[in-house]
């Protein structure tokens, strides 16, 4: 198989090292002069090298895409919009379009892709945990045990994960509705806000707590309070419109927490999130934010905001849906959202329906049909 991966960081380097062993690997890098042509995947668990042979490895879209049979995007969520429309001035015929990860409201950013008869599927969660050993030589990766898809159109979804699962040799699920991917929640925006709601950007802080394991019952609280409005949404989507929601799954189920307290001992007891901080930087002997992490940067405008969005779309009110996006817009100084609207002058950084020519619900609904 032909295949071109639009991505040279973490993910994109451990799919071109992985891939590139059965199949014919197209890389798209910004700095191609650092990559050889051999590149070696190192097993995170055994330390077992592997080298594979790439195809070519180009900064030119056109020389990266051409004849693919199949093209990843493993780029940051706020790169995809443009990076989606760069590639279709040189897509001359039906290609399959895979987003690493499928979240963040991709099929609003890659909606011209959708609009141009192009197939478009995502991963709820990437397919590798991996780390760059050496910039287009080398990369440590883990490949995780199974993965979970969802496509536009619906109905190539089975086939794409029987595809995607025979390519990455792991068994691979449906998702019956790229909505669900779309918004599934993320941990980030409740956390964030309780710990510095009474801040501003240019505050000095003095701790750098850890982010799950001294995860606190107001944390919680937050979370619960934000996931119940975002499952109001999902639920009216189902009940009223006939949207199959049920692969969004609340806290409360995901993590068997169904009270504040229970879900504040789970987080702070999952090991494998115990050494992660948040987003600090270290000036002198004291902390900043660090507004440029995608804590930041992805958490509220690609996935927040669109909550908020589809509310609006059904006329439902998430007031502390509102109360966080508010916060946000202060801390980052963005004009994104004013008074409970998406009124201000950067509301075009956001990923909401209503920044993509879809003002009515008959309009959202089309998408996921």
């Amino acid at each position: 198989m032909k295949i071109a991966i639009i991505g040279s960081g973490n993910i994109g380097t451990a799919l071109a090292a992985d891939l590139a062993q059965h199949h014919i690997v197209n890389v798209y890098s910004s700095r191609p002069q650092l990559f050889e042509k051999k590149i070696t995947y190192i097993d995170m668990e055994s330390g077992k090298k592997v080298n594979a042979q790439l195809n070519k490895v180009s900064n030119q879209y056109e020389e990266v895409i051409e004849d693919a049979d199949l093209i990843f995007l493993a780029v940051p969520t706020f790169l995809i919009r443009k990076t989606s429309l760069e590639i279709l001035k040189y897509l001359h015929r039906k290609t399959m379009i895979g987003f690493v990860p499928g979240a963040g409201g991709v099929e609003f950013l890659a909606k011209e892709l959708i609009d141009n008869g192009h197939i478009i599927f995502g991963f709820l969660r990437v397919p590798y945990v991996a780390r760059l050993n050496e910039y287009g030589k080398s990369v440590y990766a883990s490949k995780k045990e199974s993965f979970k898809i969802a496509a536009i159109p619906r109905t190539c979804t089975h086939q794409i994960s029987q595809k995607m699962s025979d390519l990455l040799n792991r068994p691979c699920f449906d998702i019956d509705n790229f909505l669900s991917m779309t918004l599934t929640p993320t941990l980030h925006t409740s956390r964030l806000y309780d710990l510095y709601q009474a801040v501003d950007a240019q505050t000095m802080l003095w701790e750098d707590p850890y982010f799950y394991a001294d995860w606190t019952n107001s944390s919680s609280k937050v979370c619960l309070e934000l996931d119940d409005e975002l499952h109001l949404v999902a639920k009216c989507l189902e009940e009223k419109y006939g949207l199959d929601m049920h692969d969004l799954v609340s806290y409360r189920i995901h993590y068997e927490s169904p009270t504040i307290e229970a879900l504040t001992v789970k987080l702070r007891s999952i090991k494998s999130l115990s050494q992660i901080k948040g987003p600090l930087k270290k000036e002198n002997d004291y902390f900043l934010l660090d507004m440029d992490s995608r804590y930041f940067t992805e958490s509220y405008p690609y996935r927040l905001s669109i909550v908020k969005g589809i509310a609006d779309l059904l006329s439902l009110s998430v007031p502390k849906t509102d109360e966080v996006l508010n916060w946000y817009s202060k801390i980052s100084n963005k004009d994104y959202y004013i008074d409970g609207k998406f009124i201000g002058k950067d509301v075009e950084e956001c990923a909401i329906p209503q920044n993509f020519g879809i003002s009515h619900i008959a309009e959202f609904l089309k998408l996921y049909q």
